[in-house]
């Protein structure tokens, strides 16, 4: 109430667009990302055919990582703790 009067207050519904990952995005034919310590993904990294991650570790957190064909490769750990990799892995 305002000054004794009833309002209206406006609601605010988002769609899912609006909670996609908030990192950056990577998108390309084929992807072949070599890092020599850790790779962090929050946000998209998408291949068209094939994608290849090697790294110390691997580390997918709220992200997404989808190709046709996915090879993962690291000498420690590899975590996904949100979407999954999608495509053959």
């Amino acid at each position: 109430m305002v000054n004794g009067q009833t309002v209206l207050a406006p609601v605010l519904y988002l769609a899912n667009e609006y909670h996609k990952p908030v990192g950056a995005n990577i998108n390309a034919n084929t992807i072949d990302i070599k890092v020599e310590n850790k790779l962090s993904n929050m946000g998209s990294i998408s291949a068209k055919d094939k994608m290849i991650l090697n790294a110390g570790s691997i580390e997918n957190i709220k992200g997404k990582i989808s190709a046709n064909l996915i090879d993962m490769t690291a000498t420690n750990d590899i975590l996904t703790r949100s979407q999954t990799a999608f495509g053959s892995v």
